[in-house]
C-alpha cells in the first residue's frame, strides 16, 4: 500500500495512517458483511465435510468403504451363545444394530414409510417408540422424528434387543474338511447363513463358533426346513471352481422327499414356468411369466398314503421342487407354505 508523505518528512501523516487503517478495517468488514449475506441461505457447518447447506438441507455423509473380504469374524461370532433345552439348540438374547443404506427405492420417502412397507415384522407403535428412546439413528445421529426424508447414502441403524427362535439341537456333522471343502450334513430347521430372524442359528455362525471354521464361501444352499449335504469352499480360488462346474452343470443335484398321495410310476418330468409372487414372503408359483424350470421325477416307493420320491432339479429357481410337486397335486408333506392345508386339495 502507497501513502502520501508530507513535504521535507519521510514519515507518513499519522491522520493518513490512522485513516487508512480505517478503511482497511471498514473494507474488511464490509466483505465480512457481504459474506455472511451471501451465505445467510448456506452458511458452512461442522460435520458438512465442507458442504455449503441450505436452509433445512440435511447433510448426508460419503458411504463408509465396505470390507471386501469375509463377512463374518470371531468379532460376531462371540456376540452370544447357545444353550440347549428340550431338544433344541437356542440363543441367549443380545443386543444387535441393524445396518443398511438408503436403497433407490427409499430415496424421497420418510423413514415412518418405508418402516410401514419394508420392516412390517414389528408395528408402527414400536419403532416409533425406539425413536423415542433413541435406537433409532440416521448417518450416526439419534432420529427423534421419523418424518424426516431419507436421501441416497443415507445410513441407517436399529439397534434391538434380539430374540432367536431355536433350531434342533442336533449336532452339525462335518463329513469332508480337506482344506479345499467343507461339506456339512445339515439338520431340518436351520439356516445356511443368516436371514431373517437367524443369525447365530445358523450352520455358517455354528461353524465359527463351535468349530472355528471361517472364510467360508457358499457354493449352493438348501432350505431351512431342508436337510442334507451341503457343500462349503474353503478358498476363493476354490470356490471360482465350484462356481463354474455349477454353471457348466457338471455338478448335480439329487434329493428325496416324501409326498401326499400316490406318486405315478415311471420317469415324471415338469416344464411349467415358476413365477416369484413375493420376495418379502418367499412365495413362488407356477405362471406362464415366470422363468423357464425343470425338475425330474421318480418314486421311490408308496406306503399306502404316502410317496417317497427322488427329485432332480435341471434348473435352480427358488423352491423350485415345492412349485412343481404342488403343482402336480403330490406337495411335499407337511410343507407350510406349499401343503395341501395351505392351498386346499
Amino acid at each position: 500500500m502507497e501513502l502520501e508523505v508530507a513535504a521535507g518528512d519521510s514519515t507518513p501523516a499519522v491522520s493518513e495512517v490512522e485513516s487508512t487503517r480505517a478503511a482497511a478495517a471498514k473494507n474488511g468488514k464490509r466483505k465480512k458483511d457481504e459474506e455472511s449475506e451471501g451465505n445467510a441461505g448456506g452458511k458452512k457447518r461442522r460435520g458438512t465435510g465442507g458442504k455449503t447447506l441450505r436452509p433445512g438441507e440435511r447433510y448426508v455423509p460419503p458411504p463408509q468403504k465396505r470390507n471386501p473380504g469375509v463377512s463374518f469374524s470371531q468379532e460376531h461370532f462371540s456376540e452370544t451363545s447357545y444353550y440347549f433345552e428340550g431338544g433344541l439348540r437356542k440363543v441367549y438374547p443380545y443386543y444387535f444394530d441393524f445396518k443398511t443404506y438408503c436403497k433407490g427405492r427409499w430415496i424421497g420417502k420418510s423413514l415412518l414409510e418405508v418402516f410401514k412397507s419394508e420392516f412390517r415384522a414389528e408395528s408402527v407403535e414400536y419403532y416409533q417408540e425406539a425413536a423415542k428412546e433413541g435406537r433409532i439413528r440416521l448417518n450416526e445421529a439419534p432420529v427423534e422424528d421419523l418424518s424426516v426424508v431419507l436421501k441416497n447414502n443415507d445410513h441407517m441403524k436399529n439397534t434391538v434387543h434380539r430374540h432367536e427362535p431355536p433350531v434342533v439341537g442336533t449336532p452339525l456333522d462335518v463329513l469332508v474338511d480337506d482344506g479345499q471343502v467343507l461339506v456339512v450334513d445339515k439338520p431340518a430347521s436351520i439356516p445356511v447363513h443368516p436371514c431373517g430372524r437367524f443369525r447365530h442359528n445358523t450352520v455358517i455362525f455354528i461353524l465359527g463358533k463351535e468349530r472355528g471354521v471361517s472364510e467360508l464361501h457358499t457354493v449352493h444352499r438348501l432350505d431351512r426346513l431342508t436337510s442334507g449335504v451341503l457343500l462349503f469352499a474353503r478358498t476363493l480360488e476354490t470356490s471360482k471352481k465350484l462356481d463354474q462346474m455349477v454353471r457348466d452343470r457338471e455338478l448335480e443335484k439329487e434329493y428325496v422327499c416324501r409326498v401326499e398321495g400316490e406318486f405315478p410310476e415311471g420317469e415324471v418330468v415338469c416344464e411349467e414356468p415358476i413365477l416369484v409372487v413375493s420376495f418379502k414372503v418367499g412365495l413362488c408359483r407356477v405362471d406362464p411369466k415366470g422363468k423357464e424350470s425343470r425338475t425330474a421325477f421318480q418314486r421311490l416307493s408308496f406306503n399306502g398314503k404316502t410317496s417317497v420320491v427322488r427329485c432332480l432339479p435341471l434348473t435352480g429357481r427358488t423352491h423350485q421342487i415345492r412349485v412343481h410337486l404342488q403343482y402336480l397335486g403330490f406337495p411335499i408333506k407337511n410343507d407350510p407354505i406349499y401343503g395341501s392345508s395351505a392351498w386346499g386339495p
